[in-house]
Formats: structure tokens, C-alpha cells, sequence
């Protein structure tokens, strides 16, 4: 499988992975079900709540069973999606445009209008910019179109890099970081209305609907991958990351996505095998 250049964050589980296919991944649930009562409507178990690592494959397995549920590591999977928006978004203290004219600044923070440029603490120079100069820049950055090749070849669009000295407008790192940390808050309150099963979502789930949804929007994310969707209210991992492609951005976060789905799978086929392990009440495991 391929991997996420920059590293997935999570512990192993210390367990080899079964076949992940649809008719596996059904197998495995339908026994963990009939052993342990696993959720029939779903085709990934229900994750263990929050509580100490395990120190061992016997305490795991006490956990799981006692659920029934499928242990994953803590992951802080805001802190998480925001790093990886900067590994591919960059920290960018100007104003520039995406590939798709849309103005930017920050860690791929897209500024609709003048209006919501102009109430970031833009400086110009040691002086905080007004708004009357904030819009002016925002207005010299949108008429510096991408190329027209742009729309249909990512690699032919500007960098960020290239609208550098367009306006003498530039925000300080902790500006950067609070619009930042806004931003992940609002997507995570958006997803959330999507799916009302999102927090209890494994986080490698999360973290793909992080970068889907900072890439589309709420709004394309329902409506544009209709097939996406409805994979992900079933618990589908496998079909999501098959659906997930998208296009207008580099292949490399596509494959970021993908991996972290297929993985949820993967790791989602392990837990139910481990269920159907697990003792039955008043007797031995199966």
C-alpha cells in the first residue's frame, strides 16, 4: 500500500490485516456481530470510547470484547488535519491566488470578497494595513488570473510563491495560526451536521473528511459525491476511499486520502475478526 509521505500518526496495532475486500469485510463483520452484537446496519465496528493504551494484545482484547468495539490509539485529529493542511496548503503570509483564482492567504484560508480580507490583522510593514488598503490588495491579487492552462493542469498553475511581492500585506504567524484554528473548528462543526456519526468516525475517517471537506466545501462534499456520501453513512471505508477521488488537485493528496480510508478498512476488517474471537457470555469464544 502506498504511504503518506509525511507519515500516518498512528501506533500499529501489533496485528497482521485480513483480506479488505467488500465480501471479506462483510464475513467478518456478520460473525462479530452473531459473536459479540456488533451493529448489523454498519460495516465498521463502533470504536472503543476514549480511554488508557492498553498495555498489551490480552488488555486490548478485554476492552474490545467488553464493548463490543474496536480499540483505536488517541489521536488529536484537529491538531493532525491542521498539520497536513500545511504540509500541502503551505503557511503562506500573503494574499495569492489557488488554483482556482480563489484568493488565499494563510494556510489555504479562501477569502470570498474584500470585505472578509479586510478584517484580518494585515500589516503593511510595522503598521497594521486599514481595511480601504486590505481591500485595494485584494483587488490587485484576484485580477492576477492563474493561466488558462491552469483549469485543466495543476502543474501549470502559479505557485503561491510567485505572488509574493504582488501587495506589501503580510500577517504574523500567530494571526496565521488562530485563522487556522478557526477554520478546523468550523469544517469539524460542518461535518458534523453531515454526518451526525462523525465523532465517533475512527480518526483516520476524520481525518480524510477533514481534507474533503476543506477541498470541496460542505455544500459539493453532499452533492457532488453523492456515491462518497452514502459510503461514509454506512460505514463503508473501502467504497468511500474508491469514491473519494477528486480532481483540480495534486494526485499526491488524492492518494493521502485514499490510503487513510482504505486503511479504516483494513484496520475495521481486523477489529471484527478480533470480535468474533471474543467469549460469548457464559461461555467460550467461538
Amino acid at each position: 500500500m502506498r504511504r503518506h509521505p509525511h507519515g500516518f500518526l498512528f501506533p500499529s496495532a501489533g496485528c497482521a490485516r485480513p483480506a479488505t475486500g467488500r465480501a471479506a469485510l462483510l464475513l467478518t463483520l456478520s460473525l462479530a456481530g452473531a459473536a459479540a452484537g456488533v451493529h448489523a446496519g454498519s460495516l465498521s465496528p463502533p470504536i472503543c470510547p476514549a480511554q488508557a493504551v492498553p498495555a498489551n494484545d490480552q488488555e486490548r482484547q478485554r476492552i474490545e470484547c467488553a464493548g463490543p468495539c474496536a480499540y483505536q490509539p488517541p489521536v488529536d485529529v484537529p491538531a493532525q488535519a491542521l498539520d497536513e493542511f500545511e504540509t500541502y496548503e503551505g503557511r503562506v503570509p500573503y494574499m495569492y491566488l489557488d488554483t482556482r483564482d480563489n484568493v488565499t492567504t494563510g494556510i489555504g484560508d479562501r477569502l470570498p470578497n474584500a470585505g472578509a480580507a479586510s478584517v484580518l490583522p494585515f500589516f503593511g510593514g510595522a503598521d497594521p494595513a486599514p481595511p480601504p488598503t486590505i481591500e485595494d490588495g485584494f483587488g490587485t491579487v484576484t485580477a492576477q488570473a492563474q493561466p488558462a492552462a491552469c483549469a485543466d493542469d495543476v502543474t501549470a498553475c502559479r505557485g503561491a510563491a510567485s505572488y509574493g511581492g504582488v501587495v506589501d500585506l503580510l500577517l504574523h504567524d500567530a494571526a496565521i495560526d488562530a485563522i487556522a484554528r478557526g477554520q478546523i473548528a468550523s469544517f469539524g462543526d460542518e461535518l458534523r451536521t453531515l454526518y451526525a456519526g462523525f465523532d465517533g468516525y475512527p480518526a483516520k475517517v476524520q481525518l480524510a473528511l477533514y481534507d474533503m471537506i476543506f477541498n470541496l466545501g460542505q455544500t459539493k462534499l453532499r452533492t457532488g459525491f453523492p456515491s462518497f456520501d452514502a459510503a461514509i453513512l454506512a460505514g463503508d471505508w473501502q467504497t468511500a476511499a474508491d469514491e473519494s477521488h477528486r480532481t483540480g488537485i495534486p494526485e499526491e493528496r488524492n492518494a493521502y486520502v485514499k490510503d487513510l480510508l482504505e486503511e479504516a478498512a483494513a484496520d475495521a476488517s481486523a477489529a471484527a475478526v478480533r470480535l468474533a474471537a471474543c467469549p460469548r457470555a457464559g461461555g467460550a469464544a467461538p
